[in-house]
């Protein structure tokens, strides 16, 4: 034990006080804090925050935790800077989103919220959007005969053989093969397959929410099964558990809350799914390892993610300049350098690096922020996090509900992730190139809609 009982119920204190600030500032920024009612800035507060960051520095700074070989060895002022930064971005990225509310005069996002839910779903265009859903139609199959591409170029089917494969070293071999060697366009695989195919799934099931039509369903359902395949075409099963976490979001914008029986077994089924693949993964069957509060399925989520933020504070500057813009992308800078996670990694774990096990050691967005400008990073990333998220979940409630900007909400609400670094909150092409797909649609769809209306 490091700290002294008094040292340590001190440290408890102040992150009481700092989970209940955050809980009531989180709570006027999303308009409700209600699971029932769950939303993108509260899933983000009790996932990405409480879950895989706040729990986990607490932990790590008051207990000993041998689970994770990059957490050994850390010093305890890199543990109490750690336990620092979590609390700040506790405070600050609420503060970010009040101050966006504040700018746009929202009063009551309560209000807006449950407006929003309690609204029904209308067409775009037209009383049916029959033009606009054959537009989507062959959005959709373009996106399919994606799927057939990016598995054409694989050669298997990777689900499968990740049954058959009998340790994880491997699996991370060919994961890493897929995902770093992979001979096609990254592009189309990642716009048209990772990207719009599971936006398009919650479209075409919006669509059949409002027309009930059986096309719809159809649409729907193929929608559904591509998402699984596409998701999954690098040995990942992760990526569609947390797809099947957006019918929870749907279930809410719609029907304005999910009743708590049906919650609970939402959050059941998605649970054992979780267990199952990290069994299935890692090999390991033994109960006592797998619920462990350092090992198993449970470490993964509350010490794995917050686990690499450590390494962050005593890698970057002592052993690695701050990188500034230079990881953002090649088309800025000559002096390209490597995002901060896979600097860490080769630091870190240079036995994985030089087996090509791939991976990187994402972290809390403020990790990378920390990299990048340092303590200026770590001051400012939380309040632009939260700036740029609330803009985001305005834009979408103060919008007509219809269900194109529904899907899009659905897929927003649940991918918004602040543990996967910092530079997709400054430079993200992939959300811009959707965006003009969607912004091009809307303009197409209106444009016919005023020619309708003049003949």
């Amino acid at each position: 034990m490091n700290f002294t009982i008094g040292e340590t119920l001190l440290f408890i204190l102040v992150s009481a006080m700092v989970l209940l600030i955050s809980s009531m500032l989180f709570k006027r920024a999303a308009g409700s804090l209600g699971l029932t009612k769950l939303n993108m800035i509260s899933f983000i507060f009790y996932y990405n925050l409480i879950l895989l960051s706040f729990v986990g520095s607490v932990i790590i700074l008051l207990l000993d935790v041998y689970y994770n070989p990059v957490v050994e060895g850390v010093s305890l002022s890199s543990k109490i800077k750690v336990w620092v930064m979590v609390q700040y971005a506790m405070i600050a990225i609420p503060s970010g989103m009040l101050f966006t509310n504040l700018i746009w005069r929202q009063k009551s996002v309560r209000i807006k919220f449950n407006n929003y839910c309690s609204l029904p779903l209308i067409p775009y265009v037209t009383k049916k959007d029959i033009l606009l859903r054959q537009i989507l139609y062959l959005l959709s199959f373009v996106c399919l005969f994606t799927l057939v591409y990016v598995y054409y170029n694989i050669g298997y089917i990777p689900i499968i053989e990740s049954f058959r494969v009998n340790n994880e070293i491997t699996l991370f071999q060919m994961r890493t093969e897929i995902s770093r060697s992979f001979p096609g366009n990254i592009y189309i695989k990642n716009v048209f397959g990772l990207k719009l195919i599971p936006i398009l799934s919650f479209i075409s099931l919006s669509y059949y929410k409002m027309t009930k039509s059986p096309i719809d369903l159809l649409w729907f359902v193929i929608m559904f099964i591509a998402t699984f395949f596409m998701l999954t075409y690098d040995f990942s099963k992760s990526p569609f558990i947390n797809f099947i976490l957006g019918f929870i979001f749907f279930y809410v914008l719609t029907y304005g809350k999910i009743g708590k029986v049906k919650l609970i077994k939402y959050f059941t089924v998605i649970f054992f799914l979780l267990t199952l693949v990290f069994a299935i993964i890692t090999k390991k069957h033994d109960l006592s390892y797998l619920f462990s509060y350092n090992s198993g399925i449970i470490g993964r989520l509350i010490i794995s993610q917050i686990s690499g933020l450590y390494q962050h504070i005593e890698i970057f500057p002592s052993a690695v300049d701050h990188i500034g813009f230079n990881s953002l992308s090649k088309i800025f800078t000559s002096d390209f350098s490597p995002r901060s996670g896979r600097i860490v990694l080769e630091i870190v774990s240079p036995s994985w690096v030089e087996n090509d096990y791939g991976g990187v050691y994402n972290t809390l967005f403020i990790g990378e922020a920390w990299a990048n400008f340092g303590i200026l990073g770590v001051l400012i990333s939380p309040i632009w996090v939260g700036f740029i998220i609330q803009n985001f979940y305005l834009f979408f409630i103060n919008s007509k509900k219809t269900p194109v900007l529904l899907g899009v909400l659905i897929y927003y609400s649940y991918s918004s992730n602040i543990t996967g670094g910092y530079n997709e909150y400054i430079y993200n092409p992939l959300l811009f190139i959707i965006a003009i797909i969607l912004v091009f649609i809307i303009l197409f769809s209106r444009t016919f809609r005023n020619k309708i209306k003049t003949q």
